[in-house]
């Protein structure tokens, strides 16, 4: 491939399914060795992962008896690379300390808002990957960007969101969630635990993020520690790691306030989700990598966080009030928003709450008979 024809590959995003597609693969080979080791009710399990024609934002899990089936839109993996397309030139020192609580769509009626039209096709609804690109390739992916500062980056990024998610999802598969989809719906002595229907529905999603971590982590392990040991791999890894995240996150968290979620109890706000993740990959790196890189790990993936909530605030401000209707606010690209040390005292009590009532969950798990 001629130079001219990867950079257009690049610009397009197309380069990055090609990619995605290699990492799916590893892993499914690899799920094997993940499930022996944290001996899963998976073992055995057929768990077979595509990679398929969909402009969605998430990944769809199926059951055909024998196995699992887990898809993976091309959607997704476009959808991200123009985000990160938007926020890596803004990948500055993070001097600062941001804690990103709730939205302020949270106190606003939504239909106040609106999404400049130079991003809205990150978030919009397609009926094909091809028209989603289409609407990429006219807004996002015309905005300068230097490849050679961030070809790189955005594929290992990208690449890492991919394996974050498909892990969460492989946790919801191995932690028996489906089973435990009709007690929930049927309300099934969860009373006797305090826990609400939409108390349930949030452990699950914060029980497959806990699982998932540790199996993203493990499987970024057996790459990064594989002798000899790179230190500058690792430190890649957690650097792109502590980025990608929080972005997926971002993402996931403006598109389900488009379509009014943050109106139900089900949702969880990005804040606790990422502390989750934090929490549990630094657990994760301490049992599973070398020794010292705890503290690495946590440093970067810290400043990483940091890093992308102000590239987030950056873009938004970047963007201005240019053809903004009038009596219209600008959406905050991922709708996050953050405030001093106040703001992160209340995060940790709602984290606690919510680890509290994770814990419950566990408890009513084990008294449910599948």
């Amino acid at each position: 491939m001629t130079k001219a024809a990867k950079l257009k590959d690049f610009l397009s995003g197309s380069f990055i399914e090609t990619s995605v597609e290699r990492v799916l693969s590893a892993t499914g080979a690899i799920l094997p060795i993940v499930f022996e080791t944290f001996q899963s009710s998976a073992t055995g399990k057929r768990v077979d992962i595509r990679l398929e024609e969909l402009p969605g934002f998430g990944m769809n899990v199926f059951s055909d008896g024998d196995g699992w089936l887990v898809l993976v839109p091309k959607g997704m993996a476009l959808r991200l690379t123009a985000l990160l397309r938007l926020l890596l030139p803004y990948y500055t020192d993070a001097e600062a300390s941001p804690y990103y609580l709730n939205s302020p769509l949270d106190e606003f009626n939504e239909e106040m808002f609106w999404t400049p039209p130079s991003v809205a096709a990150i978030f919009e609804d397609y009926d094909s990957v091809e028209q989603l690109r289409r609407g990429l390739e006219r807004t996002v992916f015309t905005r300068p960007l230097d490849p050679a500062n961030y070809w790189c980056d955005i594929e290992g990024m990208v690449n890492i969101a991919i394996l974050y998610v498909l892990m969460h999802e492989i946790a919801h598969i191995t932690n028996g969630h489906f089973a435990l989809r009709e007690g929930i719906e049927r309300n099934f002595a969860l009373s006797d635990f305090n826990l609400s229907q939409d108390d349930a529905w949030r452990c699950l999603e914060l029980d497959a993020d806990q699982s998932g971590t540790w199996n993203f982590v493990f499987l970024l392990a057996l790459e990064a520690v594989t002798p000899p040991f790179d230190d500058k791999a690792f430190t890649r890894l957690a650097m792109r790691a502590g980025f990608a995240v929080p972005a997926l996150l971002g993402l996931w968290d403006h598109r389900k306030k488009t379509v009014g979620a943050f109106k139900k109890e089900r949702y969880l706000p990005p804040t606790i989700r990422h502390r989750v993740f934090a929490e549990a990959a630094s657990l994760a790196v301490a049992k599973l990598m070398p020794a010292d890189h705890q503290r690495v790990w946590d440093a970067l993936e810290l400043d990483g966080w940091k890093r992308c909530v102000l590239a987030f605030h950056a873009v938004t401000f970047d963007l201005g009030t240019q053809d903004q209707p009038k009596e219209k606010l600008l959406w905050p690209l991922g709708s996050l928003v953050y405030g001093g040390l106040a703001s992160n005292a209340v995060l940790s009590e709602i984290y606690s709450e919510e680890i509290d009532k994770l814990k419950r969950f566990r408890a009513w798990r084990k008294t449910l008979i599948l």
